[in-house]
């Protein structure tokens, strides 16, 4: 039982961030029942001579599709398909990934007080929190409940914040928005 208590603090937690989000106008609503793709065609970045879409040190195309790959290793496991051992602790801290090292490096400095990189911020975190938490699910045997948040739940709606967030992010300095080449910041 202290597996459900520490759960039941967890979707606490989730619930107070979903409040700090929306007092920052992030939309936390029902997810879709599908989850769109909102950058399938990742050709909408900008790129450099190597052909990839970096800002400030960070390959955003590939943090993305690292993002993305999440749903299916975490899928795997939830059919019993993977092999990988997580380290759930590791997996709910969000600057251990290259995203993560970036957000809470030199760009919070230099951007922690955009709007679209303080949601990002957030929405990373409750991405990595919900990914752990699927993967305690599934260690508990609640496969469907874990699904659920895969398919539909925080999940699903952090992960495609996160992907919108960070194009938004790329794009607006791109286009010379906040931070960008003739833009404020």
């Amino acid at each position: 039982m202290d597996w459900l208590r520490g759960l039941s603090g967890r979707l606490d937690r989730h619930e107070r961030r979903r409040r700090e989000l929306q007092a920052l106008g992030v939309p936390t609503g029902p997810a879709p029942l599908t989850e769109p793709a909102p950058l399938t065609d990742l050709g909408q970045l900008s790129v450099d001579e190597q052909g990839q879409a970096v800002f400030e040190g960070l390959d955003f195309a590939g943090a993305i599709r690292a993002h993305q790959l999440w749903k299916r290793r975490l899928l795997q496991v939830m059919d019993g398909a993977s092999d990988e051992n997580f380290d759930i602790a590791r997996v709910r801290r969000d600057d251990c990934c290259d995203l993560g090292r970036w957000l809470h490096g030199d760009a919070k400095r230099k951007h922690g007080g955009d709007d679209v990189f303080r949601r990002l911020l957030l929405s990373h975190q409750t991405f990595h929190e919900t990914a752990a938490d699927v993967l305690v699910l599934c260690q508990a045997g609640d496969v469907a409940r874990a699904r659920e948040l895969v398919e539909r739940g925080l999940y699903a709606r952090f992960s495609v914040r996160v992907q919108g967030l960070l194009a938004q992010f790329f794009i607006e300095r791109q286009n010379g928005g906040p931070g960008g080449p003739g833009g404020p910041g």
